[in-house]
Order: structure tokens, then sequence, then C-alpha cells
């Protein structure tokens, strides 16, 4: 019985052991694109098949670093996207050198603009990155795009001080899902929860990210639909289970 119980100890040992190591040096890498189609009546005609890539937290110096950036920016040029939006959450270690940052960021490409809203851990280097990129800040303000015809889209950046009365179709930026109510908007695109980080099966999420009480990456509502990015990098433990870093790519469509 004694034999059979340290048997069962060392069993748990190992699997504990293999799912911290898997969760470190296998979960945090592989990045997966999850492709959506998005379906609105409000979109011009002109917008059909127009191709959005979303990514976000990506934490830089905590899981991602140099290699790992330049492998993300090869797959967002992949899409040959039309617009490229990031919502928040550029650096993990503030020490880090910018160069490297700032020369990478400079290679994504997109037809109708780079745009971004600050995160909840971004702070004035974050902006100074930025500021020397093709990104373009929307915290608090909007901008419409025009895309092979006269009617554009509206892209929104969550502030306090913002609002949309706009008629046409609108996209919504923001770090944290939770505002996807506070602005009338077609579409939200958020990030911030990491897709919980670590998940196991009906257990669901360990770690709770910034208090975003968000289990999945898609929610529709009455008037409009939230996507939330599962992120790039890790915060508070770097460990990701059954969340891989991903970005996602949005094609519009009005039918």
């Amino acid at each position: 019985m004694k034999k059979k119980l340290i048997i069962a100890a060392v069993i748990i040992v190992l699997l504990i052991t293999g799912v911290i190591l898997y969760s470190h040096f296998v979960g945090t890498k592989g990045l997966i694109v999850k492709e959506s189609k998005i379906v609105n009546k409000k979109l011009p005609e002109s917008f059909n098949g127009f191709k959005v890539v979303h990514f976000s937290d990506l934490h830089y110096g905590s899981t991602i670093n140099e290699k790992e950036l330049k492998k993300i920016v090869k797959e967002i040029n992949k899409y040959h996207p039309d617009i490229v939006v990031f919502t928040g959450d550029l650096l993990s270690d503030k020490k880090i050198k910018t160069e490297k940052v700032i020369g990478e960021l400079n290679k994504i490409e997109a037809s109708s603009g780079i745009y971004y809203v600050s995160g909840k851990n971004d702070s004035d280097k974050t902006s100074m990155i930025l500021n020397k990129t093709n990104f373009i800040n929307m915290d608090n303000t909007s901008k419409l795009i025009y895309y092979k015809g006269s009617t554009p889209i509206n892209i929104i950046g969550y502030g306090k001080e913002v609002t949309n009365d706009s008629e046409y179709f609108s996209i919504l930026l923001t770090h944290n899902p939770d505002h996807h109510s506070k602005i009338s908007n077609d579409l939200t695109l958020a990030g911030m929860t990491h897709g919980n980080q670590i998940n196991l099966p009906l257990i669901n999420k360990i770690i709770d990210v910034d208090g975003a009480d968000y289990d999945d990456n898609y929610y529709q509502y009455k008037n409009h639909d939230l996507y939330i990015s599962n992120g790039l990098g890790t915060t508070k433990y770097q460990f990701r289970l059954f969340s891989h870093p991903s970005i996602n790519v949005y094609r519009l469509y009005n039918n």
C-alpha cells in the first residue's frame, strides 16, 4: 500500500512538473492566427472583403523577444491587411532597448493605416516608441477611413471624452473589453484578458488577468459584436496553457 502511494505521489509530481514546463516552454510559443468573417449590413459595399489584423498585449520583454516579434510582424504582413490595430500593453520590461522594437514595428504594412490605443500598463515610453513608428494614436479620438468608395467607416479609440454619433459603420478600439458598451459602435476589438493565460478543462481560468471577467474570445450583443484578443506576451507569470499567443484576422462583409 505504501509503495503504491509513493508511486502515485511521484506520478502526480511528474505530471505537475510536466504541465509547468509545457506551459512555460511550449504554451507561450506557437503563434496562432484566428480568422473570422464579420457580416454587418451597415458596412458599405465598397468595404466588402476589407481585412483587419488585430493584435494586443505584446508585453515585449516577457515571453516575447526580438525573435518572436519578427515572427509576429512577418505573420501580420502575410495577410496583406487593409488596417492593423493594436489594443495596448506594449512592454513588460521598461528597461528594454527601444531601437529593435521600433525597427520591427516599422515593418508592419497596411494599405489603409496602422492604429493603436493605450493599455493599462502603457507608459510615456510606450508612446515614445509608437510615435516613432507608423502607428496612429487613437486614444480618445476617431477617424473616418475610405476604401474603394465615397462612404467611409469610423475608427474610434476609447476615451472618456470621445463619443460616436456617426451614421457610419464604426469599429471601437479599446484595451479593456468592459468598455464595449460605453460608446455606440458596431464592432469592438479589445485585449487585456490574455485568454486567461492558464486554463484547465472544466476549471477554465486559473489566473485572473487584470480582473477581466471574460472567458471567451467572442460575444454577440444586440447592437454590436465584441472580439477579444488572446494577446501575445504574458503578465504576472510567464506561463500559458490552452491559451496560445495569437493574432486575429477579420474579414468584413455587408451580406
